[in-house]
């Protein structure tokens, strides 16, 4: 990943078995990669609260998704 040179997007959450928090430093530090890390949620994308908190979880990802396909497509939206 820090190799990467297009503009990324990285969904984690702090209770994902993959979650390293140095890791994600470093990679911040980069200006082609934007992080989402969200509290209490898994590798899954579900939150601890439940299945609520996990649909605005989703909902909080879809939104970004389309951000960031807006902001690769010059604000053409070809979704």
């Amino acid at each position: 990943m820090l190799t990467i040179t297009q503009q990324s997007i990285i969904f984690i959450g702090d209770n994902d078995h993959h979650y390293n928090q140095e890791y994600l430093n470093s990679l911040a530090e980069k200006a082609n990669i934007e992080i989402a890390a969200y509290e209490q949620v898994d590798h899954q994308l579900n939150h601890q609260q439940g299945a609520l908190a996990s649909i605005a979880i989703l909902e909080s990802i879809t939104l970004k998704v389309k951000e960031f396909i807006l902001q690769s497509n010059h604000g053409e939206e070809r979704l």
